[in-house]
């Protein structure tokens, strides 16, 4: 309330949202957290998840692409700790 563009908190919340699989909650935080910082490998990543679990398979592959795009080393680790 303080502050609506304060990208950690949006970020965390989006996070969160995903993590309790809220992921129509998530999706629209974690929009509005790349909004405000469009280099966030991490946002761009939980949002892969959620529009995943929506069955966005094509709004999901994009974001995974993205985020990808500006950081593939996080986006691995991320991977191989949900599948390994």
């Amino acid at each position: 309330k303080l502050n609506p563009n304060y990208e950690l908190a949006v970020l965390q919340r989006g996070i969160t949202y995903c993590m309790l699989k809220k992921d129509n909650l998530a999706i629209n935080d974690l929009t509005k957290s790349i909004a405000i910082n469009s280099s966030s490998a991490k946002a761009y990543y939980y949002r892969f998840l959620a529009k995943r679990a929506e069955k966005d398979f094509a709004g999901s592959y994009n974001d995974l692409k993205k985020a990808e795009s500006i950081d593939d080393k996080y986006v691995t680790e991320e991977l191989n700790k949900m599948y390994y």
